[in-house]
């Protein structure tokens, strides 16, 4: 009897032991919200006709998006999530959570010892957008709140060269473009208006209160001291596009995506350069400013590449391209011989993406993806002698504009770099290329700024692996966790956006409190994207858009064969464009996943498909005939959901969009499970990056 007691009494030590691990643990179990059941929404026969083919949607009916119908509908899934959020575990979730703001630092530029940027401030309630100045002096910032009421975000900004005025372009919830002023002298935002765009347009300044800007179809110049009606056309594709026969004819403006212009350093052209939606060719100009009289010279058209100008050297042009080169190289282009044949190859292509380049006292800083790290060499103009300078492996390193050599200054500032990631505020260096060093403008070791600038330091770290896809395809992956990769972890899984995109590195709040919260992130490089160039997009879009897909389903595999992950602790995000792709290898994944968040994306192709753009049916192998069309279908996540255990699920919509409405709808309808299908509208729900880590962190047995 005494062994029982004394085993009872080890059995009561072993027990209090682990209760008091697991309470001062940071990865303390939240309890289980009342499970919430799914409603059977009502189906309404319909039927329509896509290029030939008979489609019924029995949810139709929820596209009258007004109707008191589809209202009461819509508040009835508003209620259902509130039920899931409104409990005493989601407050006191919310309670243990940090309450000081993150600031993300985007597109700095410096002028003497002050720095400018837009910074993109997280808070629990809201994102804010603030134009700052920061004096690496006395390490104190001032922020101004940029607050138009249609922002949606900020895209850029460029300084004025003495740094007086800031004009940044704005995002607005229509998603189109507006680039506005303000006067840090004055303390005041400016009333000038410029044209609101389709797409992103380009703003420069050549003096420190004249400036040029483009639209769709014309270049301007102004200047802050004269009135707004004074503004001049420089550039009209209208006035400067001639044929063959020297007849002035216009573009055709449904061809013009964009109109964009540049000085070059030294200010003596302008380099004009507009890109041709339908067929997706560029036209570049270059005129020179020194003979406004002289007409522009057009170095290329009807090339079906892309080039980016860099920089010029007298009348030499150079220019990152992928003519010819899946994984870009740079060209030069001279202005005495324009003509193709004569094009030279300064910096041939390699191995590894040159994702951008920039010149530097007759040397280039070269920024590489080697298998989606970063490699910065500096190199000589011809691209000789390439030497390493170390960075972040896994962030988004991009270049500041360089500043305007005003008055012939001699002394080039050394030049701007940030390096942006998903888990970490953005960090901003110089680059000595002397010392082959980066130079932090602010030190995150130094507890005072880290708290005046709400920068968050984390130690995360991140490694890359491959894995084989459905057809044998060697895919790369990126793991992301705190301290260290470990296995049977909590796993939130990510794709690129598709289009030829790489990841785009922006401090996400979401990604980031995963980590911290002992989860990993994974970062799938699928084909489709342009983590290795030309090639490598094509190779997931169009006709191949299912390997896309196919990419992230073998992901899955993988991660759970290499028990990184197992069913009941993974978790799959999308966002916008690469929504349909993520919905679909839901649909068609053998292994569930136990959580998915969308947000803002469209699941319905065909319905999608009446309205694409271009790149759009490109991207998706699009042709308005039958045979894309059923192609199309095939891929349409909405089209594909069918009875099974779908995983819990979150979608997340800026406005109530028909196509997601539908979407909800029927995914509760064939849910085969007993996990949740929720509905939240950003415009109306608060603490929405809370809401979205307490959802996975009930779903995924944290």
């Amino acid at each position: 009897m005494f062994s029982s007691y004394f085993l009872d009494y080890k059995k009561l030590i072993v027990i209090i032991a682990f209760t008091l691990i697991f309470a001062c643990s940071n990865e303390t179990p939240y309890t289980k919200a009342a499970p919430i059941e799914n409603p059977k929404n009502e189906t309404i026969p319909f039927e329509y006709e896509f290029n030939g083919i008979s489609i019924e949607n029995p949810y139709h009916w929820l596209s009258e998006t007004q109707s008191n119908k589809v209202q009461i509908w819509i508040q009835s899934q508003q209620k259902l999530t509130q039920e899931y959020f409104n409990n005493e575990n989601f407050q006191d979730f919310i309670s243990k959570q940090p309450d000081t703001p993150v600031s993300n630092y985007l597109w700095p530029s410096r002028r003497g010892y002050f720095f400018f940027f837009i910074n993109k401030k997280f808070s629990q309630e809201q994102v804010q957008w603030q134009l700052s100045r920061y004096n690496s002096i006395n390490q104190s910032i001032n922020h101004i709140t940029i607050a138009q009421p249609d922002l949606k975000a900020v895209k850029a900004l460029k300084l004025s060269p003495y740094g007086r005025y800031a004009a940044y372009l704005i995002q607005t919830q229509l998603d189109q473009y507006r680039w506005h002023l303000y006067d840090f002298s004055g303390n005041k935002f400016l009333a000038r208006s410029f044209p609101q765009t389709q797409a992103v347009n380009n703003f420069q300044w050549i003096g420190e209160s004249q400036f040029i800007y483009s639209s769709d179809s014309q270049v301007k110049t102004g200047n802050l001291k004269l009135p707004q009606k004074y503004d001049s056309v420089i550039f009209s594709v209208e006035v400067e596009a001639e044929t063959a026969n020297s007849k002035k004819q216009p573009l055709a403006s449904s061809n013009i995506a964009r109109l964009n212009a540049q000085i070059t350093e030294d200010l003596n052209y302008l380099v004009i350069s507009t890109q041709q939606s339908r067929h997706k060719q560029n036209v570049i100009w270059v005129k020179p400013l020194n003979n406004q009289d002289k007409a522009a010279i057009k170095l290329i058209e009807k090339i079906n590449a892309k080039f980016q100008f860099l920089t010029n050297r007298d009348e030499k042009f150079y220019f990152l391209s992928n003519l010819s080169a899946s994984r870009n190289r740079i060209i030069s282009i001279d202005l005495k011989s324009p003509s193709r044949r004569n094009w030279k190859e300064v910096v041939a292509q390699t191995n590894d993406l040159l994702v951008d380049a920039q010149y530097h006292k007759n040397r280039w800083l070269l920024n590489y993806k080697e298998n989606s790290r970063n490699r910065l060499y500096v190199s000589q103009l011809n691209g000789s002698n390439k030497t390493l300078i170390e960075t972040d492996v896994f962030a988004d390193l991009q270049f500041s504009p360089k500043a305007l050599m005003l008055n012939n200054a001699e002394t080039e500032p050394s030049p701007l770099v940030s390096l942006n990631s998903l888990s970490n505020s953005s960090q901003v260096f110089h680059v000595d290329i002397e010392s082959l060093k980066f130079n932090a403008i602010f030190d995150p070791k130094e507890h005072g700024v880290l708290k005046n600038l709400n920068l968050r330091n984390n130690e995360i770290k991140s490694q890359l692996f491959f894995f084989r896809s459905l057809d044998s395809s060697r895919i790369p992956i990126t793991l992301l966790a705190k301290g260290k990769i470990r296995r049977d972890r909590p796993t939130l899984l990510m794709a690129n956006n598709g289009f030829g995109n790489i990841f785009d590195n922006q401090y996400e709040p979401l990604a980031s409190d995963f980590i911290n919260s002992g989860g990993t992130l994974a970062l799938v490089h699928s084909r489709g994207g342009g983590i290795y160039g030309t090639d490598w997009y094509l190779n997931g879009a169009g006709k191949n858009k299912n390997k896309a897909v196919a990419d992230l389903i073998a992901a899955q595999s993988w991660l759970l064969d290499k028990n990184y992950s197992s069913t009941k602790k993974l978790a799959i995000y999308g966002n916008h464009i690469n929504s349909p792709i993520i919905a679909q290898a839901i649909n068609q994944s053998e292994n569930a996943f136990a959580a998915a968040i969308f947000q803002n994306g469209y699941y319905n192709l065909a319905l999608r498909a009446q309205n694409a753009d271009p790149g759009w049916a490109k991207e998706f192998g699009y042709s308005n005939d039958r045979a894309s069309s059923q192609r199309l279908l095939s891929l349409s996540p909405f089209e594909q959901i069918h009875p099974k255990a779908y995983p819990a699920s979150l979608i997340i919509t800026d406005s109530e969009k028909s196509d997601n409405l539908q979407f909800l709808a029927k995914l509760q309808n064939y849910q085969q499970v007993p996990k949740p299908v929720l509905y939240m509208n950003k415009a109306t729900s608060d603490n929405l990056n809370f809401k979205q880590l307490y959802f996975l962190k009930q779903q995924l047995s944290f």
